[in-house]
């Protein structure tokens, strides 16, 4: 599991950003806490709750977490404002691409 060092986060999880990223490193398990990564496919992300990765079966060495939210609304509310921010900024919608090209920007 890899986490983009610029990674978003809503104002609710703000203040516990540390405590939560060490307990998804740790596969501690969290009520209110849903991810956003880089998709698998050709989709640009996947939103998803934690409690997926207490699964046994779920594979979590190739996933790149690039934001974390405190509902499914605000995680969709934060992948707007990702992909604005985004786009505002390199002028590009090929996200996904330009992240996974640059690998210091991941710890």
């Amino acid at each position: 599991m890899y986490f983009y060092r610029g990674i978003y986060c809503d104002e609710k999880l703000q203040r516990r950003k540390k405590k939560i990223l060490r307990r998804l490193r740790m596969n501690v398990g969290q009520i209110s806490v849903y991810t956003i990564s880089l998709a698998s496919g050709r989709d640009l992300f996947d939103i998803m709750h934690c409690a997926n990765f207490k699964q046994k079966n779920y594979d979590r060495s190739g996933l790149y977490i690039i934001g974390i939210a405190s509902s499914y609304r605000e995680a969709v509310n934060l992948v707007q404002r990702m992909v604005m921010d985004f786009y505002e900024k390199y002028g590009t919608f090929r996200f996904k691409e330009f992240l996974l090209e640059n690998s210091k920007d991941w710890y």
